[in-house]
């Protein structure tokens, strides 16, 4: 079973709409997709999602924070914190009203070095993605043969992005897309399409850490919730995604107004 992830435009009112989820027969997804692998296609369903840049809503969001007056210091690197609104930087101690610790997958890591305990681990988990230099009609999720997970190829900017992996790593390594991620990736694209991908149709890769609250032995099976610790002025967070961010946001703003 596959599931195939369409976007309808409707032209009259300029907006995206969203359709309800529908089962389609083996012919019905052919004509969606075209290039699905045929032998052994029951059907999937077609639903509907939203994708976007993370890079490029990531600069979005902070000219928005910018244009709002706040002040951004790039490339300014943490030493530490403490519980009374402090920010250690190039040896200085920075005194603020409140303080909050959203490092993502250092967060816990800046806290360690901060000398301020937590309850909280996490588990940083690595997911790798190839970009291949060819057009895809349609997104697609398919699960992982012999595994508990899914994974898919989507359109982008033109080409096909294919992803994605779930591989532990720690702070002291840039996240990059392993030779056997790579192989992972394509193997997983190869049986779900009828035109096989190899290493030369790779256009581009990256990867990022996900900073999962840890909460199990298998990565793939841990929590994508976060959790909020205030220490005194000092408020942190730990996991997160960006499909959560705004409400994690309202959140953390509400136990500020409350502090204060």
């Amino acid at each position: 079973m596959v599931r195939i992830g369409l976007g309808m435009y409707d032209l009259l009112a300029g907006k995206r709409r969203l359709g309800p989820t529908r089962w389609h027969d083996r012919d019905a997804l052919l004509r969606l997709q075209p290039d699905l692998q045929p032998e052994g296609l029951r059907g999937g369903f077609t639903f509907w999602d939203g994708q976007m840049d993370d890079h490029a809503l990531g600069l979005w969001a902070a000219e928005q924070v910018r244009g709002m007056g706040a002040r951004l210091h790039e490339d300014a690197a943490v030493e530490r914190v403490d519980q009374d609104g402090g920010v250690w930087v190039g040896g200085q101690r920075l005194a603020h009203d409140r303080v909050v610790n959203v490092a993502g997958p250092w967060a816990r890591a800046l806290l360690d070095a901060s000398g301020i305990a937590s309850r909280y681990t996490l588990d940083l988990v690595r997911g790798s993605h190839l970009v291949l230099d060819r057009p895809c009609p349609a997104g697609v999720l398919g699960e992982i043969r012999d595994e508990r997970r899914i994974a898919f190829a989507l359109p982008w900017k033109g080409r096909t992005l294919v992803g994605t992996t779930e591989v532990r790593q720690g702070l002291d390594a840039t996240p990059v897309c392993s030779d056997e991620e790579r192989d992972y990736i394509l193997a997983f694209h190869n049986r779900l399409m009828r035109t096989p991908a190899t290493v030369r149709d790779i256009s581009s890769s990256f990867a990022g850490l996900r900073p999962l609250l840890r909460s199990a032995d298998d990565p793939s099976r841990a929590s994508r919730e976060y959790a909020i610790e205030t220490r005194g002025r000092l408020v942190s967070v730990f996991g997160g995604k960006w499909t959560t961010a705004r409400a994690l946001g309202e959140q953390v703003a509400g136990r500020i107004v409350a502090a204060a």
